[in-house]
């Protein structure tokens, strides 16, 4: 009776969480870190794709007038075509931005009817870029891979005190101090 009184009292301090949060945490980081690590792939990858010149057919900007102050009103939107292998592809893009220049940029740097270079994935043509994702993507890893080494850092910590902790009370009881 005294073995399941003192078994009851162990799990009850709380400590037996301690194990399943720390799993959690490190089950985050291993699923964090694997679409981080997609992301950087395809961002290094995307230097090797092949370069087509491509043509812009639609660079413009607009502004929502029903925005909200926490939205961002602008929008820039671009359409241009090119040829990869032979076959036509048109792609599509916009994005928001709470800052007019970055429109004016875009517009000023890719005008209707400008040629323009894109790099195409040769594994899905559809997929391109007219300028390379920044390379600080890489730092992007670095978040998921610390949740990671905390839960596995942790959960070490937590096995190794509790085989510690079951030693010295063996040790204890075979000295007969009883404790």
């Amino acid at each position: 009776m005294s073995d399941t009184t003192e078994a009851r009292n162990v799990s009850s301090d709380g400590k037996g969480c301690l194990p399943l949060v720390l799993v959690l945490i490190g089950a985050a980081g291993v699923a964090f870190t694997w679409f981080a690590l997609e992301d950087v792939a395809e961002t290094l990858g995307a230097r090797h794709w092949p370069e087509v010149p491509a043509v812009m057919q639609v660079s413009e900007g607009q502004v929502d007038r029903n925005a909200s102050e926490f939205d961002k009103p602008f929008t820039y939107r671009s359409r241009y075509v090119y040829r990869y292998q032979a076959t036509p592809h048109i792609s599509e893009r916009s994005f928001k931005t709470g800052d007019w220049s970055d429109v004016a940029e875009r517009i000023s740097k890719y005008p209707p009817g400008a040629h323009v270079t894109a790099h195409v994935n040769p594994g899905n043509p559809e997929r391109n870029y007219l300028e390379l994702p920044s390379l600080w993507i890489l730092v992007l890893p670095g978040i998921p891979l610390a949740l990671l080494a905390a839960g596995l850092i942790g959960l070490c910590l937590v096995w190794f005190r509790k085989r510690r902790g079951d030693g010295r009370a063996e040790g204890r009881k075979s000295e007969g101090l009883g404790l």
